[in-house]
């Protein structure tokens, strides 16, 4: 597979893992609302909290953002590009 492929399938794994209803196909639209992220940050994070999914789409992606950064994990993506 390539990357972006096991990236996806990676994803959908989680998504499904945590009964989500929706599966991600490409890595423009499917994860402009964070959704996505979510369900892998779930999976992953200790700091994770439910109120996550009652937020707008904007403040869920500040929300992975710092996610990422309590679990120190490096990532070059801003919350605007989300």
């Amino acid at each position: 597979l390539v990357g972006s492929e096991m990236c996806i399938r990676d994803s959908n794994w989680h998504i499904q893992k945590n009964k989500g209803e929706r599966k991600i196909t490409n890595f423009g639209k499917d994860l402009q609302d964070s959704y996505a992220y979510g369900n892998v940050m779930k999976n992953i994070s200790e700091h994770f909290n439910e109120e996550f999914w009652n937020q707008d789409s904007k403040q869920r992606s500040k929300e992975v953002i710092e996610l990422c950064e309590k679990e120190q994990i490096k990532t070059s993506t801003k919350s605007e590009d989300i």
